[in-house]
């Protein structure tokens, strides 16, 4: 991650460490204040990156400034989701995602942040993956809200191969059914 200075909904510039990327044609910045919750997880921040413009005599202005916004579609945000699943995974191996083009916070010029969707990580995979130092627990944030995303990949992982596992038994089932049915008919 890279450190930048943004301005956040309260109006206050604040040093924060982030990536910023495009993904699907749209630009994003996933940045975090360092924070902890009440349960050790690391409290980042993700917001679509656009332009401001305001509407003058003379038709539509930029000021000069760039907004980050909530995504608020659910269809876009399990996408954007699975973009930080292949970056997460890219800083940890090392790799670079196909799907993901990851950009310098020094475009990030101006930056305010109007809205945002909330998620947390392990403190484990920031510090590693993305070599960011994370304060202590004594310095937690209790503040908690029930849209925010704890994105645990071992359980993640657990789930899946549960499913995985209750699929393969119903593939088995069903392959036992259709040779049953090849039987009768022969």
């Amino acid at each position: 991650m890279e450190n930048v200075k943004i301005i956040l909904e309260d109006g206050i510039e604040t040093d924060v460490s982030c990536i910023f990327y495009m993904y699907n044609s749209k630009y994003y910045i996933i940045y975090t204040e360092k924070k902890l919750d009440e349960n050790g997880y690391v409290i980042l921040h993700l917001s679509q990156i656009g332009k401001e413009i305001q509407n003058s005599p003379n038709g539509p202005v930029e000021t000069g400034y760039m907004i980050g916004v909530e995504v608020s579609d659910p269809t876009e945000w399990s996408n954007v989701q699975k973009s930080i699943t292949e970056i997460v995974d890219d800083k940890k191996n090392n790799t670079k995602s196909e799907g993901i083009q990851y950009l310098s916070s020094d475009m990030l010029r101006n930056l305010k942040i109007l809205s945002k969707k909330t998620f947390k990580l392990m403190k484990s995979i920031v510090e590693s993956a993305f070599k960011v130092v994370v304060s202590t627990p004594t310095n937690l944030n209790t503040e908690s809200s029930d849209n925010e995303v704890i994105l645990d990949y071992r359980t993640k992982f657990f789930d899946e191969q549960s499913k995985n596992e209750e699929l393969q038994k119903q593939i088995d089932e069903l392959t036992k059914k259709i040779e049953d049915v090849k039987k009768a008919i022969e």
